[in-house]
């Protein structure tokens, strides 16, 4: 499970982004790769497992969140799978209420093996976004017993203050939190 060529929900800034091309040695822990490969293992055992990837901007988490969803689609495919940008979804949710855009909500509701959510707090969030959108989208996934990989800049420690008890239980059931620490933003070279 090293990777797969699907480009489906992934913006073009991550197309190149792979289990196999992602350069383990530049970021800390040391153990980071063994420990997204057993991630991986469970998910394929229907243990349901959660992690959380923490750290500064730039050091990889999206890069290993894509990389796990493209392992996992060549496994169970793209509509057990799910890749998504929680900003952008709060978006697309948003468009929706007219009737004119697409249903985003399906995917989330059909991906019932991973469920990858990309920058959980990338920006403050809405009232609504947060009570509404991210807490269906945190029960939807945890009802579905799916596998989670989430990513955020924030320590974990500031979920507590950012989400309902609730959710932070869901979110963090079975999880695996990894703070991650590298010696510079990838994007600045």
């Amino acid at each position: 499970m090293d990777g797969g060529i699907t480009v489906y929900r992934l913006p073009r800034s991550h197309w190149h982004a792979a289990l196999w091309n992602f350069e383990w040695a530049t970021v800390h822990p040391p153990s980071l790769e063994g420990r997204v490969t057993s991630f991986l293992h469970a998910v394929q055992d229907r243990q349901a497992p959660h992690m959380l990837l923490t750290g500064s901007p730039g050091i990889g988490k999206t890069h290993i969140g894509v990389g796990v969803y493209r392992a996992a689609t060549v496994v169970w495919g793209t509509e057990l799978c799910t890749w998504v940008n929680v900003p952008a979804f709060c978006e697309a949710v948003k468009r929706s209420y007219d009737g004119n855009d697409p249903d985003p909500w399906l995917d989330i509701e059909d991906a019932k093996r991973l469920v990858v959510l990309d920058d959980l707090f990338g920006r403050e969030l809405t009232g609504h976004e947060k009570d509404q959108i991210l807490s269906r989208l945190l029960d939807v996934t945890y009802t579905n017993n799916a596998g989670v990989l989430a990513t955020m800049n924030q320590d974990v420690q500031e979920l507590q203050a950012r989400l309902p008890p609730h959710e932070v239980s869901r979110l963090l059931a079975d999880a695996t939190i990894i703070p991650m620490r590298a010696s510079k933003d990838r994007r600045r070279g």
